[in-house]
């Protein structure tokens, strides 16, 4: 957001007038007369952040890590070129139940728009693994 303001040119006080005023058009200042003038702009944005977490399951010795982990899962925000908006999104990869469960939910009005929930064995062909579509290559 963009907002000029204008002072008094001598006193400094905050004047109720439009930059754009001619000078001949310009009225004095209720403090000390003046009619010269100081002019500013204030702009103002806003920045929205958002976090996530993701976390990591092994088994085996306390501070021994080997293998893959028995459980993956994320839960935080992810950019949908689809609807061109951060989307929330949790996913959890479960080895030890053999289950894959991901829910993508519009955060402004709580639908889910994406949803999978099937054994982690039989997730394949999904994202970077999905197979390239020779007929888009030309």
């Amino acid at each position: 957001m963009v907002e000029q303001t204008v002072w008094c040119g001598r006193c400094g006080k905050q004047l109720d007038q439009s930059p754009s005023t001619p000078v001949d058009e310009r009225i004095s200042c209720p403090d000390c007369g003046s009619k010269d003038r100081k002019f500013g702009v204030v702009v103002t944005s806003e920045v929205k952040v958002s976090s996530g977490i993701r976390a990591k399951a092994r088994s085996g010795e306390a501070g021994k890590l080997g293998g893959k982990p028995w459980l993956r899962m994320l839960s935080e925000p992810s950019w949908s070129y689809r609807y061109n908006k951060w989307m929330e999104r949790l996913k959890v990869e479960d080895r030890r139940n053999d289950r894959y469960t991901e829910v993508v939910r519009d955060p402004d009005t709580g639908e889910i728009v994406h949803e999978c929930d099937e054994p982690l064995s039989e997730h394949r062909g999904h994202g970077s693994a999905r197979q390239k579509d020779d007929s888009r290559r030309e």
